[in-house]
């Protein structure tokens, strides 16, 4: 093999393109791949929260109901025990309250056990329960303390027209948030196998096409080599060695001409 400048020239600039291409391309299958992970959180984050809100909305629609003939007949424990029973039955349920048209609480039932009923009590007067005293329809907000938060669901209670009071449920995101955070674990472990997986086939192709590059640098420049020694030979005086160099581009025609040159020195010394 010939290790003439152009050669090297050539096989330098080949490699350094096939390494700068894929490097790009492997930033952007992986960027692509992180990406894809990213997504596939947040449609995960969005699924379980629909979840956490029809769930919520599904109990306070059916409590809302079920109340409306304890709350005409003033059944305080009966109220009491219905919610005792929905923050005992779902561990997303952090406390029930209901609480009458002038916002004192009949029944509040929390997970930590607790709990407060009976009349009279003093009415609720912080910002949510105003908020869910203002509900007309059932309806939701986020809450968030600290590093934990919580949707509080809210409904109505109305009879022939006349609102009675409000079912307050508050629900935990903390089960929704663990559970996306360990799907997203999973689907970020595969990524460092997926990163591998990607620069092996990068490395394998550039491998062979460095195999390819010698091949066809070698073809490209070997013309131009026979010709360099054939000029040499003529320069050195001696014209009875014919150019023989085999190429159908420009250095084809180059080589002619310089055949056509030995010949006609040839000629000349011989006459």
């Amino acid at each position: 093999m010939p290790s003439t400048t152009i050669y090297n020239k050539l096989l330098s600039l080949v490699m350094s393109n096939l390494i700068l291409a894929g490097s790009i391309l492997f930033i952007v299958i992986l960027g692509g791949g992180l990406m894809a992970v990213r997504n596939q959180q947040a449609s995960i984050e969005r699924s379980s929260r629909g979840n956490l809100v029809e769930k919520g909305t599904i109990l306070i629609v059916n409590n809302s109901q079920a109340l409306r003939g304890l709350a005409v007949e003033h059944a305080f424990s009966a109220i009491r025990e219905l919610l005792s029973a929905a923050v005992k039955e779902d561990r997303d349920v952090v406390y029930a309250i209901f609480m009458d048209s002038r916002r004192q609480p009949w029944a509040l039932c929390r997970r930590d056990g607790n709990d407060t009923a009976q009349t009279p009590v003093a009415p609720l007067e912080d910002s949510l329960s105003r908020w869910a005293a203002r509900v007309d329809q059932p309806g939701f907000t986020e809450i968030k303390q600290g590093d934990h938060s919580f949707i509080e669901f809210a409904a109505p209670v109305i009879v022939e027209g006349q609102r009675l009071g409000t079912i307050r449920y508050g629900l935990s995101t903390q089960r929704m948030l663990d559970a996306v955070k360990s799907q997203t674990k999973a689907l970020y472990r595969w990524t460092p196998a997926f990163g591998l997986g990607i620069l092996g086939v990068i490395v394998v192709t550039l491998f062979f096409g460095s195999l390819r590059t010698r091949k066809q640098a070698y073809a490209f420049t070997r013309p131009i080599h026979e010709l360099v020694c054939a000029a040499g030979t003529i320069t050195g005086g001696n014209y009875s060695e014919p150019v023989q160099v085999k190429s159908d581009d420009e250095v084809g025609d180059l080589a002619n001409a310089f055949e056509t040159m030995r010949q006609t020195m040839q000629n000349i010394r011989k006459t």
